[in-house]
């Protein structure tokens, strides 16, 4: 390795190398400073900015119907919010009540949706007749919006309704169907006491 050796001794490393050097080094550090001022503008900004979300929620004490809510779950308001279904909606049928008010919800653009607004709608679920269900079994909802002027926003989301309607639960004694068992059995325990008390009556001679 002694022609190494040489090599590396007969360089010159001059002030014009070392100034050539430095000059480098501040150029990266300015780069990696304007990376990470970018990076910090970008998560300041998707932290900030509305989210709309579509979405499936189980109604309490309720059968064969789901609640399907679009709402805004990030921190600014959304603007000019436009809600379309893939498969389209289409025709609604004799079956299909809550589906004209789907469609004419979301026919036009909404102006403004707040941090935390949401709208609902209660929809009917038959998983044996899709001619019978509001919202196609699998749905992809898409939602566009805008922030800003030019900053604008699309999500999707696929939606299948077996996912929810597949749930199983237990009945706590003190949901209202839980206590209308008890009340029901308490008042069947009574009627049947009533009963026998009064087959141990002797009747009124006449």
């Amino acid at each position: 390795m002694t022609w190494l050796t040489e090599w590396w001794n007969s360089i010159d490393w001059g002030a014009e190398y070392w100034a050539a050097v430095g000059g480098l080094s501040a150029a990266i550090t300015g780069l990696v400073a304007i990376w990470a001022l970018l990076h910090a503008a970008r998560d300041s900004r998707d932290r900030s900015r509305p989210v709309m979300v579509a979405e499936y929620r189980i109604p309490p004490y309720s059968t064969f119907a789901l609640l399907f809510v679009i709402r805004n779950a990030g921190a600014s308001v959304a603007r000019d919010v436009t809600v379309s279904f893939d498969p389209e909606l289409g025709t609604p049928t004799a079956g299909q009540k809550i589906r004209p008010y789907l469609v004419e919800r979301y026919a036009e653009p909404i102006p403004v949706l707040a941090p935390g607004q949401e709208l609902s709608n209660s929809v009917h679920v038959d998983e044996k007749d899709q001619d019978e269900t509001d919202l196609p079994f699998e749905v992809t909802v898409r939602i566009r919006y805008r922030r800003s002027r030019w900053r604008w926003y699309q999500d999707d989301y696929l939606l299948k309704s077996a996912v929810y309607t597949k749930h199983t639960w237990q009945e706590s004694s003190t949901s209202p169907d839980g206590r209308l068992k008890s009340i029901k059995e308490a008042l069947e325990g009574s009627r049947r006491a009533l009963e026998t008390i009064a087959r141990k009556v002797p009747g009124e001679e006449d």
